[in-house]
């Protein structure tokens, strides 16, 4: 039969960037180092959904502190 895709485990994500109709994580694989980070589109990360909204509470959380809330432009 046909080899299953093993599902990696996300340890974390550690960024997100928006482009116009859709957003993407980039994702810390559980046992690999930061240069393995990969950008996953947020539609695949389905089954991942309490890690990315753990992230956003942090990523709010984190603006929220900052005093330096503005958005930088690209």
């Amino acid at each position: 039969g046909k080899e299953e895709a093993p599902e990696y485990e996300i340890e974390k994500i550690v960024a997100h960037r928006d482009s116009e109709e859709d957003r993407e994580y980039k994702i810390r694989w559980k046992g690999y180092k930061s240069k393995d980070d990969t950008w996953t589109h947020e539609d695949d990360l389905t089954n991942a959904l309490e890690t990315v909204e753990k992230y956003l509470d942090q990523v709010k959380t984190k603006e929220a502190k900052s005093p330096k809330a503005k958005r930088k432009s690209k």
